[in-house]
């Protein structure tokens, strides 16, 4: 009878135990990452709503269950690293809020998890987490996207450190990962030289005459060159540059800066202004200028055409023209594409600028035709004053 009531106890208490989910730990335990973060010349935030710092994931199942706080270990985590990095770090529930408190530098992760243990009653000796981060500057500009993917075990003896020892040692890797793919260098180079107006133009009024483009011009380094660069057509005035919606990307050896009309969508856009550079050791003008055209022309389902408007001093002026768009690429009817690339070379970097339209075939030869004769000699006197050069 004893042994019937023990092991009744014992159940009870198995029962018991395993329905309460043990907490772990998943903070950083070595702080060496922090090393990693090279320096960030501006004050950077990071945005993780009290929502996410406050979720707890359970996992497990009713014998082994536990529990943990990622965004709330990842935030302690990664600000470790930023406070030694950027002059200043805080934190904000959103890019919204960051940006009305002066942030330069705005970082939003976003994580996912997955744990198991390999016996009942352990705490997980298996983890893998992946962390998506977006970076964007004071005006809420995306300048990178970063991607880290890290999986971690713990042997029995890694419990007597944490007994969230394999989720801890995939938070460092995860951000130790997300600290070596940020472009430190091209962060710095848009503090420095924000895509914003230029200096000149905050002495002057918002209602600056279009025919003064050259004093609301925009300025980038892309790789070895700096270019300069108009606004969009649609920008007539310093305030309308508010007019505009942006996506912006950087990697290794990729630009990407483009700009549409609001209240148009990047998958439906009717007018987009892109600017784009490239690293390319391998590449000269000519194969670059090829390779721009064969990419445009993967869109069109008809032979495109082009043709050269002007080539001199190592820049290139073309028009672009498909009359029958990939089916991925219409919405509304809209089936055609029109549109006028600058590029040019500095070394091993290029640069390309691309204005286009997209139109219904049926409005050609109407008034609804977006290339008109005026639009045509504004587009090209905007590309005329573009200059990539190497910087002194």
């Amino acid at each position: 009878m004893k042994k019937v009531w023990l092991l009744c106890l014992v159940v009870l208490f198995l029962f018991t135990f395993g329905c309460r989910a043990k907490v772990i730990n998943t903070r950083p335990l070595d702080y060496d990452y922090a090393l990693l973060a090279n320096k960030i010349n501006g004050d950077c935030g990071i945005c993780i709503s009290e929502a996410d710092i406050t979720k707890q994931v359970v996992e497990g199942n009713i014998d082994s269950s536990y529990q943990y706080t990622p965004y709330k270990d990842l935030r302690f985590g990664l600000g470790y690293a930023l406070k030694m990095s950027c002059h200043s770090i805080k934190y904000y529930e959103s890019t919204k809020d960051a940006i009305e408190n002066g942030s330069q530098v705005i970082i939003v992760p976003d994580i996912k998890t997955k744990s198991d243990n390999s016996f009942p009653f352990w705490p997980p000796d298996k983890f893998s987490l992946t962390l998506d981060t977006k970076v964007f500057d004071a005006t809420g500009n995306l300048m990178q996207r970063t991607h880290s993917a890290v999986s971690t075990t713990a042997e029995r003896a890694d419990w007597t450190v944490s007994n969230g020892y394999a989720g801890s040692k995939a938070m460092e890797k995860a951000i130790e990962d997300f600290l070596q793919k940020l472009d430190y260098n091209s962060i710095n180079e848009q503090l420095k030289y924000p895509s914003s107006l230029s200096s000149e133009v905050g002495q002057k009024t918002a209602d600056i005459p279009l025919t003064e483009t050259e004093k609301i011009t925009q300025t980038l380094r892309l790789y070895q060159g700096t270019l300069v660069f108009p606004p969009p057509l649609w920008v007539n005035k310093v305030k309308d540059l508010g007019k505009s919606k942006y996506w912006r990307e950087q990697n290794k050896n990729l630009f990407s800066l483009e700009q549409i009309p609001k209240p148009q969508t990047f998958d439906s856009w009717k007018q987009i202004y892109g600017v784009y550079g490239f690293y390319l050791p391998e590449y000269n003008l000519k194969r670059f200028i090829d390779e721009s055209l064969n990419a445009l022309a993967l869109g069109c389902k008809t032979q495109a055409k082009s043709k050269i408007i002007s080539a001199e001093d190592g820049k290139i002026i073309m028009t672009y023209f498909c009359s029958d768009l990939q089916d991925s690429g219409v919405s509304d009817g809209y089936n055609t594409e029109s549109g006028f690339l600058y590029m040019s070379q500095v070394d091993q970097s290029f640069a390309k600028v691309y204005m286009a339209w997209r139109a219904p075939i049926e409005y050609m030869k109407t008034d609804k035709w977006p290339m008109n004769e005026e639009r045509i000699t504004e587009a090209l006197e905007r590309l005329k004053k573009i200059r990539y050069f190497k910087p002194e």
